[in-house]
């Protein structure tokens, strides 16, 4: 092989070695720009709203309304019922990675991660990560 496509070749491979790696093909949102050519299909079959009452330890339960914007962002109300007399509201951008949606920590509100269970449908995950799942109580939200 004659000196320069040896070159060609080593500097193709470098090249190429160098790109490995860079590109994360899922998810949405600013943390993933090479994904936003892909965001729009998943945006769009998630987009909607999403509502239940959410089991509470010390309270009959947690209104949970959850607007998912086919531009990634999202707007969380709840209210504790029996205990707050206004819904707090919780704004960002939210992500898709895999099956798992997560609208991270804004402000003094916490994250919350869900199992997208089917296109109408998100289970509650624990701070592991994990389903919530028991046979008396439902941690999901269902689109409405």
């Amino acid at each position: 092989m004659p000196r320069s496509s040896t070159s060609a070749a080593v500097a193709a491979l470098l090249l190429f070695a160098a790109c490995q790696g860079r590109e994360n093909p899922y998810g949405t949102g600013p943390e993933n720009p090479a994904a936003e050519k892909e965001a729009p299909p998943v945006a769009q079959r998630l987009a909607g709203t999403y509502t239940d009452t959410i089991p509470c330890a010390d309270c009959r339960g947690i209104l949970t309304n959850l607007q998912l914007n086919a531009d990634s962002t999202y707007v969380l109300r709840e209210t504790y019922l029996d205990k707050q007399p206004a819904p707090t509201a919780q704004r960002g951008n939210w992500r898709l990675r895999g099956q798992v949606l997560t609208l991270p920590p804004s402000g003094t509100h916490p994250g919350r991660s869900y199992l997208v269970e089917t296109s109408s449908q998100l289970l509650l995950l624990d701070g592991s990560g994990k389903p919530i799942r028991d046979a008396n109580l439902d941690y999901s939200l269902e689109r409405q």
